[in-house]
């Protein structure tokens, strides 16, 4: 697994993570009781900059025997990221969610070599089996994914790709439709995928005064 430069090592601290970016992905980097750990910016929820929020201690409340509570306090063994979208804790030793173990942040690791940080990174790899990389073949499986094994972790990583492709050439080149002229594209479809997509980017209203904008 190849090792991919991360920061000096004099960047890092013990109270914000520093932000890094190799190949794409951002990855947040900080100092923890001793360690380096890092992690890939992105919340298991939906998807926000987790470790750019706060740094926080676990809350732990006491409560009386009629389940009342008494005092807060803090355990400063144990400390969370705090995601700035939705509030979400995730564990810095472990990366797991503190309300649900089951989403966990993605993690990398990292070595010090000399004054620099690096981690051993093998970005969408670690994340989603490798397709044949000719255009054909992926092609092939898109029109297919039944019949040619098409995991779910490896179509999101190609619509993630897609999507931002598409975004960069609609800037330059101003009303570039999103299908070919001939397509068996359905409404249906264009629905569905649409609504995903813009679920996973946490965007639950799209304004009417946006859509006239983008269809003056």
């Amino acid at each position: 697994m190849p090792e991919r430069l991360l920061c000096a090592v004099s960047d890092l601290s013990d109270k914000t993570a520093k932000i890094c970016e190799v190949d794409g992905i951002e990855i947040g980097v900080i100092r923890h009781k001793g360690d380096i750990v890092a992690y890939k910016n992105v919340c298991p929820h939906q998807g926000g900059p987790v470790c750019e929020g706060l740094k926080m201690p676990q809350v732990c409340v006491e409560l009386d025997d009629q389940q009342r509570t008494l005092r807060q306090t803090f355990n400063e063994d144990e400390l969370h990221f705090v995601c700035p979208w939705h509030g979400w804790e995730f564990k810095i030793a472990t990366g797991e969610a503190v309300g649900d173990p089951k989403y966990k942040m993605k993690r990398y690791n990292v070595v010090e070599r000399g004054v620099r940080s690096m981690s051993k990174f093998d970005q969408i790899a670690t994340e989603a089996p490798a397709l044949d990389a000719s255009l054909d073949a992926v092609l092939n499986a898109l029109r297919n994914p039944e019949s040619s094994g098409l995991r779910a972790e490896q179509l999101q990583a190609l619509l993630s790709h897609a999507v931002t492709a598409y975004a960069k050439l609609r800037e330059t080149n101003d009303g570039l439709p999103a299908f070919p002229r001939d397509n068996d594209v359905s409404a249906t479809a264009v629905a569905i995928a649409a609504t995903g997509i813009l679920d996973a980017a946490d965007m639950a209203v799209f304004e009417l005064g946006m859509w006239q904008t983008l269809n003056p």
